[in-house]
């Protein structure tokens, strides 16, 4: 003798709702996820330095070199590909740098040869060390790039 359940249908929309809802949550996740979809992609300004806990403010009101590209430091991070690595670009006020970067999505972040003109700088660019980055984080729209395990950073702005 066969016997039937029968199941009310709200407990079978329940259930294939739940089921239909997963199936879109595991779409949405990614097998790489290593890699950044956060990385710090566009272009960025700095807008002042970290040493050691102590706040070096390089451009104000009356910029250091104004003459020579307004006396600003920039970087342009590339859209990165499936692994994390993309290009990177800028000028430290007098001199254009390229190289490459690779970002992951716990923040670590490691820069690539960089590539740079020779030109005379003002002292205070020796602050710029993006060579030595370790960790990055995008908060409250600054970019913050980390080295010296955290004892220092270069804070950018978005252009």
């Amino acid at each position: 003798m066969k016997r039937t359940i029968k199941m009310p249908i709200r407990y079978f929309l329940k259930n294939h709702i739940i089921i239909f809802l997963s199936f879109i949550f595991f779409l949405g996740c990614s097998k790489d996820d290593d890699n950044s979809s956060d990385a710090p992609v566009g272009s960025w300004t700095v807008a002042y330095f970290i040493t050691d806990g102590d706040l070096k403010i390089t451009k104000e009101d009356n910029p250091t070199w104004p003459e020579v590209n307004d006396g600003e430091i920039t970087a342009t991070f590339g859209e990165p590909d499936g692994n994390g690595k993309g290009t990177l670009s800028g000028t430290s006020v007098s001199n254009s740098y390229a190289g490459s970067y690779t970002a992951k999505s716990n923040g670590e972040l490691t820069i690539g040869f960089i590539a740079s003109t020779l030109a005379t700088e003002p002292e205070w660019t020796s602050l710029y060390n993006i060579s030595a980055a370790q960790e990055f984080e995008i908060k409250n729209g600054q970019l913050f790039i980390y080295y010296n395990d955290r004892l220092n950073a270069i804070v950018f702005v978005r252009n």
